[in-house]
């Protein structure tokens, strides 16, 4: 599981963004290779206030919901007859 969190008021955001998109393109094609499914959520927030909250198991949890993804996927790919 991977996961980034981005705060708009950063200088190099688009930079950022644009590594984001190289290293989502290698986590994809590890995922193919190995065929294991492989979790990669981005928060992009405008304050680090913002950011906490959406990391808080108690508030919204983001985190949570990336790993509940990875696993569900894990799930359907058994239900398919994978290993």
């Amino acid at each position: 599981m991977r996961r980034n969190c981005f705060v708009a008021g950063c200088l190099f955001l688009l930079s950022c963004f644009c590594c984001s998109q190289l290293s989502a393109q290698g986590l994809l094609e590890l995922s193919v290779a190995r065929a294991v499914p492989i979790g990669n959520g981005i928060v992009t927030v405008n304050t680090l206030t913002q950011a906490l909250a959406r990391a808080r198991l108690e508030d919204q949890d983001k985190g949570g919901d990336a790993a509940r993804a990875a696993l569900a996927l894990v799930r359907i790919k058994r239900q398919l007859g994978g290993k």
